[in-house]
């Protein structure tokens, strides 16, 4: 039953990074979803509760942070307030430290591969990039 739900899950999850991909647009509907998954699979696996909520907790306030400080220093809004849903989706279905591991190997990830082709090529700094595949993306690489 569990992997039936990691699955569902991780299939929202691939569905939300595909149309932000395209649309730079993240659905209610499919964070919803994903959450009603999460909630789910946490009912069934008789998980931590308190556990879940805080890394939802966690991954909103960074999630909110990353968007209120682009939002100062970009003068609009360069981290969707999407992104910052979906870091809170994950941090529910990882927990606490679950999520703060998750997050921080993504974004180590990310910068590896961002240092190499910044460094040759400087004018990508301005490239607008959509965040919820690099998100997925990690989740899949932690799970």
């Amino acid at each position: 039953m569990m992997i039936v739900l990691d699955v569902l899950f991780f299939g929202v999850l691939l569905e939300i990074a595909y149309v932000d991909y395209k649309t730079r647009y993240i659905y209610d509907l499919h964070l919803i979803a994903a959450l009603l998954v999460a909630v789910v699979r946490l009912f069934f696996a008789d998980g931590d509760w308190i556990d879940a909520l805080g890394g939802a907790a966690m991954g909103f306030a960074l999630g909110y942070l990353m968007y209120k400080l682009a939002y100062l220093y970009y003068k609009e809004e360069a981290f969707g307030f999407g992104d910052v849903l979906l870091l809170g989706v994950l941090g529910f279905y990882y927990g606490l430290l679950g999520f703060l591991s998750c997050f921080c190997i993504t974004y180590l990830i990310l910068g590896v591969l961002i240092i190499l082709p910044v460094v040759f090529r400087p004018s990508l700094l301005q490239l607008s990039v959509p965040m919820a595949p690099v998100y997925v993306g990690g989740a899949l690489i932690y799970k």
